[in-house]
């Protein structure tokens, strides 16, 4: 267990000479706003290591580690863990190896569990998981220990097995076109205005309704920070909708919202009641319309492209969901003038090029969007 500064020192100029490592972390994240990270475990082609964030050490070095050019450093679905990296040194990590993105490009599936994928690579059974433990708890058991080196033990072996069956595939260019995407700084930032509301409400607002659930989700996600707690125990999803459909026009009226935390209320209703009138001022977001396309003909036209799509990849060993979501597909298939209300991804790279070879040509206002920075 590295627990002490000297400890840690040795272990990054140990990292900074090897050709890989894989990384990982184990994170509270029901608590705060940012996860409390409490391992970090860490595996060379030959040494485990577990480093004791919670023990009295600056970690600073060891983030920069990872936003220095030079190991690989091997993750598994590793966003999360990620995540401290450009929040804490202002510098996106480097040099990524993500094996679950990999193996959606040897017929493996994606996304592929750690399990399933070091089986199918290594033979190796990393056996039952350890659910729901305190990695808070000092000292960590042994049980813990071993679970928590065995999320890193056979990434390095993993990787080497995942590259040449990448290689002999043919698809080295396309894996490491998905493996620098992941060293874009925003890929790891928090949008606020992202995901799914829980609980229903939202989908009824109207359009100045919706104006001001966004100006709220925004101040939620301000206060969160300021106060270190997650967004939705700060505020619940039900609670802003509320809000947005019955906008209250003063603190007291704000505080007699039905489940408006108490403490919230006294201590930041100004700055909700803010968030409120900005709302009132703010632009409409776009009505929504109707397609200027059949139903029946654009989800046939969805079917039938999402199975070319399938094949093509399939006589690739590529996972289609690596290629595009169907949901953003459904999006393509509409014409321009239906997209510009819809936030979907414009493929790029050498998803695009897959989408154009098999791309429906029975329609000519259906085309593919241009690229970010085009020419026009």
């Amino acid at each position: 267990m590295v627990a002490t500064q000297d400890q840690l020192r040795d272990l990054i100029d140990h990292l900074a000479t090897t050709s890989c490592f894989g990384y990982d972390t184990e994170f509270i994240g029901e608590t705060t706003f940012y996860p409390r990270i409490c391992l970090i475990q860490i595996a060379t082609q030959d040494k485990l290591y577990l480093i004791d964030s919670l023990a009295d050490i600056d970690l600073l070095p060891f983030w920069n580690l990872l936003a220095t050019p030079g190991p690989v450093k091997l993750v598994h679905a590793g966003r999360q863990d990620l995540e401290p990296v450009p929040r804490l040194t202002g510098k996106p990590p480097r040099t990524l190896y993500d094996v679950q993105i990999a193996a959606g490009f040897c017929g493996l599936g994606y996304p592929l569990s750690l399990g399933k994928l070091i089986e199918a690579v290594t033979g190796a059974d990393l056996g039952h998981s350890v659910k729901f433990s305190q990695w808070d708890r000092r000292p960590l058991t042994d049980k813990q220990k071993h679970y928590a080196a065995n999320d890193v033990r056979y990434l390095p072996l993993a990787y080497l097995g995942l590259k040449k069956r990448i290689d002999q595939l043919g698809h080295t260019d396309k894996v490491a076109e998905d493996m620098l995407a992941l060293e874009e700084a925003d890929r790891y930032l928090f949008d606020p205005l992202s995901g799914r509301l829980r609980g229903a409400g939202a989908g009824r607002l109207n359009r100045r309704g919706r104006a001001l659930l966004e100006r709220l989700l925004i101040k939620r996600f301000e206060i969160a920070r300021a106060v270190n707690l997650p967004p939705r125990s700060l505020m619940g999803d039900d609670v802003l909708v509320r809000l947005a459909d019955h906008p209250p026009a003063d603190t007291e009226a704000l505080a007699r919202i039905k489940g408006m935390p108490r403490p919230l209320a006294r201590d930041n209703g100004h700055e909700l009641i803010a968030a409120i009138e900005d709302g009132k001022r703010a632009p409409l977001p776009p009505a929504p319309r109707r397609p200027g396309i059949d139903p029946d003909e654009h989800k046939a036209r969805i079917e039938t492209t999402w199975s070319r799509l399938q094949k093509h990849c399939d006589e690739r060993s590529i996972d289609p969901g690596l290629l595009i979501s169907k949901r953003d597909l459904s999006t393509l298939l509409l014409p321009e003038s239906d997209r510009q209300s819809r936030d979907y991804t414009i493929p790029t790279g050498w998803r695009r090029d897959i989408l154009n070879e098999c791309w429906p040509d029975d329609h000519p206002d259906i085309t593919l969007p241009d690229p970010p920075g085009a020419d026009p």
